[in-house]
């Protein structure tokens, strides 16, 4: 064990205890303690006194490269693992990593991991890009035989386990920032495979002040140059698609890199440096430059809830992107300091005149958005050139209801068969995907998890309802998905979104109504029947916002009259989506989803 340290005192205890935890007792730990000024050194010698497994070696700081190079050299053990020095390891790492290493006759082995928040929240990743964890923890051979699969992996260090025979004179690069990845695709040359144990077995602390992945700082262009010196050794692994390869790592390192920086004119530098590295790649064109002016606009529709209005400002104030404005639309009290108001029958127009953002977002009070949901969105944008961006959400109860808490997953479809493609085999960076008639009319109708490029809603039209009309929701999401033809997606959950809206139902003849009303560019392209999928979902959601069962049977009734005295089959009969239950179908004249 390889346990670099450097002014990490509030962890490294905790970080020897789980080496000392380990139910395989049989190992020797190398220390390196790289020249710290806080005392993490005294606290690991203290820590680990008197265990004759142990060695604190003290040097000069020579960065995290140096520190493992340093351990590298005085290893002698026939394996070899590392743990930094603010991470931990499950009490079962090495024995499992070992049996891995053992079942499958791999030269190294990989384990999911489980990310460590401050506030005492986990979150478990396979430490494959764009997989799940299987309910099976048994080890697994995985293949490394096309440079495809070879980059979903993590290219970290620090959640494997590898004989010391692989690894030979191979030494980290010193010097620099992103060292994993050198070393990781050079050990991927090496072998065709690699053991996977789907268990989080390495605990890795994220969002610590210092820590290199959420530093802004003019050293995170040093990024390219890494991905310049990647070039010959993922080609020199001999394996397929090379390039393909390169531009997928690159298009995420971009992204998550951009993710950190908060300062407006870095990350504009940063993005412009990544279009211009990504430009002719197998997976995107060139890109046009960055617009002037902030970032992004957040409107938020005011309903007069006090609670749910509250949550959402609370969250933007939580946003890492800095360049943000904020305006609340409808009557209220007044408004905190630096955030504008603009009346409830304000129009989409009437919010882009008031901003001159290259970026829109549509709340409504009781949206929360995640710290770096927009971020994360805007950077997709501006790397990918798309107008559009959504991810996914978490659906939890109102403001002041209670139980409190998250009512499940929502990936952003209303069907995600529509989407094309399997939607979790998109990586947490996210991915541009097309978009076509059929898969807009499957989108969410809710705004909170999108962007959207103000040039898009320039184009779009004027909506047939002011903003703060609880439809102008379901006609942007619709007008702006027709005109994008494509968005830039991905699964994560970057907002929390309530299950409903306050106030009463709509008047399903006022939703016929709208939904028969509405004259959308691209309209044509939508399948037959799309009016009376739309009001279904609607109505639908609606309905459920209804407690009791005889107001409720009362509304489907209605629904269902309302709906077929409006005529919205448009030729055809539209088919439901999957959540739509059978009285629903059956009363609104809509065909059940294929299963």
């Amino acid at each position: 064990m390889i346990v670099p340290v450097y002014n990490v005192a509030g962890h490294v205890a905790a970080c020897l205890q789980s080496l000392t935890a380990q139910t395989e007792p049989a190992f020797e730990a190398l220390v390196i303690d790289d020249g710290s000024t806080d005392g993490s050194g005294e606290i690991a010698r203290a820590v680990v006194a008197g265990d004759p497994r142990f060695r604190v070696i003290r040097q000069e700081n020579r960065g995290l490269s140096g520190a493992r190079n340093a351990g590298l050299a005085l290893a002698r053990a026939p394996l070899v693992a590392f743990l930094d020095g603010d991470d931990r390891f499950d009490p079962a790492f090495l024995a499992r990593m070992m049996a891995a290493l053992q079942e499958t006759g791999a030269d190294w082995a990989a384990c999911a991991v489980r990310f460590c928040f401050p506030d005492g929240r986990g979150q478990d990743h396979p430490a494959i890009h764009g997989a799940r964890l299987p309910e099976d923890p048994s080890p697994r051979s995985l293949p490394l035989d096309d440079c495809m699969g070879v980059v979903d992996h993590f290219p970290s260090a620090w959640n494997k386990l590898y004989r010391r025979d692989l690894i030979g004179d191979l030494r980290f690069v010193e010097g620099t920032w992103f060292e994993d990845h050198e070393w990781f695709w050079s050990l991927a040359a090496r072998t065709r495979h690699l053991a996977w144990v789907p268990q989080p077995l390495y605990l890795h602390s994220r969002d610590r002040p210092g820590q290199i992945t959420g530093a802004d700082d003019e050293r995170g262009f040093e990024q390219f140059a890494v991905l310049e010196r990647l070039k010959p050794l993922i080609q020199a692994t001999g394996r397929p698609h090379p390039e393909a390869a390169l531009a997928r790592l690159a298009r995420r390192l971009i992204h998550e890199r951009g993710l950190a920086l908060r300062s407006p004119a870095r990350r504009a530098r940063f993005l412009a440096a990544g279009r211009a590295f990504l430009a002719g790649k197998p997976v995107d064109e060139a890109l046009p430059p960055n617009a002037e002016g902030p970032a992004l606009a957040v409107a938020v529709i005011d309903r007069g809830d006090a609670l749910a209005l509250a949550d959402t400002l609370a969250a933007l104030r939580g946003q890492n992107l800095p360049d943000m404005t904020v305006t609340l639309i409808g009557a209220g009290k007044p408004v905190p300091t630096g955030v504008a108001r603009l009346p409830a029958e304000a129009t989409l127009d009437t919010l882009l005149a008031a901003t001159d953002s290259r970026h829109l977002v549509l709340l409504q009070a009781g949206d929360q958005p995640g710290p770096d949901a927009f971020l994360h969105m805007v950077n997709g944008l501006d790397l990918h050139g798309s107008g559009f961006a959504m991810a996914g959400f978490d659906r939890i109860a109102p403001a002041g209801h209670v139980p409190a808490g998250t009512a499940g997953y929502h990936d952003g479809w209303c069907d995600n068969r529509a989407a094309g493609a399997d939607l979790h085999r998109t990586d947490f960076a996210g991915a541009p995907r097309g978009l076509d008639a059929a898969q807009a009319l499957r989108l969410h109708l809710s705004t909170a998890a999108r962007v959207f490029a103000r040039d898009l809603l320039a184009g779009i039209g004027p909506l047939t309802v002011p903003l703060a009309h609880p439809l102008a929701s379901a006609e942007l999401t619709l007008r702006a998905g027709l005109a994008a033809g494509a968005v830039f997606f991905t699964p994560v959950s970057l907002a929390r979104v309530p299950t409903r809206r306050p106030g009463p139902p709509l008047a399903p003849a006022a939703v016929t109504r709208w939904v028969k009303g509405l004259a959308i560019a691209g309209a044509a392209t939508l399948p037959k029947g799309w009016r009376a999928v739309l009001a279904a979902r609607l109505l639908q959601d609606e309905m459920d916002a209804i407690a009791r069962p005889l107001p409720r049977a009362a509304y489907l009734l209605r629904a269902g009259l309302a709906i077929r005295l409006a005529r919205l089959g448009d030729g055809g009969r539209g088919v439901a989506d999957p959540h739509i239950r059978w009285p629903v179908r059956a009363a609104l004249g809509v065909a059940r989803a294929p299963r």
